[in-house]
């Protein structure tokens, strides 16, 4: 069973007390809590989920996004695990052209460990609005080896091509 409790429309002013109140409220509650932060949120807020979080970062291989994330993993603060990355709409093409770095330069900048990456691709563009993912697709692949190694599992990456 999941339950999502989604983010205000109109978010305004977090307060780093009232997050961890709830943080605390929630963990009591379920298994697993995720909190989705948005980019450019507050790092002070980081800290209000307390030190048994486990962060992930999703960026997308271009320079821009590439450096925020190393930004974010500046900003975490220290906890009983390690914070990890996964890339999102990773094209292979892209960095076979050299138009973005390759993997091992983009862990190198941003700081994270890998977790996994994720394929660019349009049904997880459109899966929003389908609320369908075909099992045998590349990206739902992609999912699942990430979900676990979140798990614990040991699963190598595919090669770079098959992604």
């Amino acid at each position: 069973l999941i339950n999502v409790i989604p983010a205000p429309a109109h978010l305004g002013k977090i307060s780093t007390e009232a997050l961890s109140k709830f943080a605390a409220t929630v963990k009591e509650m379920y298994d697993v809590v995720i909190f989705d932060f948005g980019a450019g949120l507050d790092f002070s807020l980081y800290t209000a989920i307390g030190d048994d979080a486990q962060f992930l970062s999703i960026c997308n291989p271009d320079p821009v996004s590439v450096r925020d994330a190393a930004a974010v993993c500046a900003a975490l603060p220290v906890t009983q695990y390690d914070a990890r990355l996964i890339i999102n709409r990773f094209d292979a093409e892209y960095i076979k052209k050299k138009i973005y770095s390759n993997i091992d330069d983009i862990i190198d900048i941003s700081g994270f460990r890998l977790l996994g990456l994720v394929p660019h691709s349009t049904e997880l563009m459109l899966l929003s609005v389908t609320h369908k993912i075909k099992t045998n697709s590349k990206a739902f692949k992609s999912l699942y080896r990430i979900a676990r190694r979140l798990c614990g599992e040991e699963i190598r990456l595919p090669k770079i091509k098959k992604i």
